[in-house]
């Protein structure tokens, strides 16, 4: 076992139990976020972590104007339906 590993064991045998459920929520959280328990995660979950990671990937210099996307999108939505 790692030092490290060691050390966060240590740190959890001498936490109080009332804390450990704190310890054991961000578990499940970072297992989550890594992608292990892709299969239990919401339809929602998934098309959010979806968005972040196309966000993420999106380049830093093109600058959008969200006032335009919407109001092109309403115009596509609701003039077309006419």
């Amino acid at each position: 076992m790692s030092k490290r590993k060691e050390m966060a064991m240590a740190m959890l045998k001498d936490m109080p139990e009332e804390k450990i459920e704190f310890v054991i929520e961000f578990f499940q959280q970072l297992e989550t976020r890594t992608g292990r328990k892709e299969k239990k995660l919401t339809p929602k979950i998934k098309a959010f972590n979806q968005l972040e990671n196309i966000r993420k990937n999106f380049p830093e210099n093109i600058v959008i104007d969200y006032d335009r996307e919407l109001a092109e999108a309403r115009d596509e939505k609701y003039n077309s339906a006419g």
